[in-house]
């Protein structure tokens, strides 16, 4: 897909093919996308993407594709000021309970979770997997640095794991309970507050 040039939000068109928006509003961006060619045909590749995650049969949806669309649709980031931390909170553009839930279909028998988030031009990949009577977090970061360290942190204590390599970590089991997920990458710093573990949607 090419780097959008509309006026429509990549967000604005995820929430309407995954049926997010209320008749109205729906009816409305609607109207706006058929005056916009560019936004027409990104609505149309996005329905047949998800349309394939949502009838593929694999356990995991598809991390590279939509990482890639992620990256090409936000903005480049501007300059960073050498010694100015910056903080950033994580927008959610995938959860793959949330997609089981809406299609009506049985959370996967291996009861992993994906949540793809991003931050300007990051896109960290969450997995979230039951361990006994524990939770173990584990992902990879998609950025412009591969360097940096990740920390879960609750009412229990933080923990804290560096990225190797490959940007991926994996951090230690903690019980189930609410936590926040903070990344950090030199002068840059992205929350991922209200991470919920152990918590079902009905």
């Amino acid at each position: 897909m090419p780097i959008s040039s509309h006026s429509i939000a990549f967000e604005q068109l995820i929430d309407l093919v995954e049926g997010r928006l209320a008749a109205e509003a729906e009816v409305a961006l609607r109207a706006r996308i058929a005056t916009q060619p560019e936004a027409a045909a990104e609505l149309a590749w996005l329905e047949r993407t998800i349309g394939l995650m949502r009838s593929d049969t694999m356990e995991d949806a598809p991390t590279h594709v939509i990482a890639r669309a992620l990256r090409l649709m936000r903005p480049q980031r501007p300059p960073e000021t050498p010694g100015i931390l910056r903080r950033l909170l994580a927008t959610l553009n995938f959860d793959s309970q949330q997609m089981t839930v809406a299609a009506g279909m049985r959370a996967s028998q291996s009861g992993v979770r994906q949540l793809l988030f991003s931050a300007e031009d990051r896109v960290l990949d969450v997995r979230i997997v039951p361990s006994g009577t524990q939770w173990i977090v584990s992902g990879q970061v998609l950025g412009p640095d591969t360097t940096g360290q990740i920390e879960l942190s609750g009412a229990i204590g933080a923990f804290q794991a560096e990225l190797n390599t490959l940007s991926e970590f994996v951090l230690p089991a903690v019980p189930a309970g609410s936590y926040q997920l903070t990344l950090r990458q030199g002068t840059v710093e992205v929350a991922i507050p209200g991470l919920e573990l152990g918590v079902s949607l009905p």
